[in-house]
């Protein structure tokens, strides 16, 4: 059974409270790669020691790559699919600044810098593609 304790440090399970006790072997797995000079990081989640299933590829909104898109990969591999929560942003838009400011004053420099990193990505079709064909590799 998953504790808070397993929820920590590197390469711990996003696993949500409700699923606590639940039977489940699970295979997760930290993706990172490199594109255009960013650094990228996804998360794999599948059953582990089971045929190979259809896999369902989870995109982040504007905040960029976050526990709950990791939370909905799990979900995927749960239900019978492989979950690839990839992220987008890389390195624009550091991990440790994606989650929702607590000071007001941070909210819109914090919404400059996501939606900026969200058009770019939008307006850019051709490096859009090559990142999702990396991601697939």
């Amino acid at each position: 059974m998953c504790t808070p304790a397993c929820r920590t440090g590197p390469g711990a399970s996003s696993v949500p409270d409700a699923w606590e006790g639940l039977p489940f072997c699970t295979k997760r797995e930290d993706v990172h790669i490199t594109f255009r000079g960013r650094q990228y990081e996804g998360r794999l989640v599948a059953e582990a020691d089971v045929p190979p299933r259809p896999l369902v590829i989870i995109i982040h909104n504007f905040q960029g790559l976050k526990t709950f898109d990791e939370q909905v990969a799990e979900y995927m591999a749960r239900i019978g699919y492989v979950g690839l929560a990839i992220d987008t942003y890389g390195d624009a838009v550091p991990k440790e600044r994606r989650p929702w400011p607590v000071d007001e004053k941070d909210v819109v420099p914090y919404m400059n810098m996501c939606f900026s990193e969200h058009f770019k990505t939008q307006n850019d079709w051709e490096g859009s593609r090559q990142l999702l064909k990396l991601w697939l590799e």
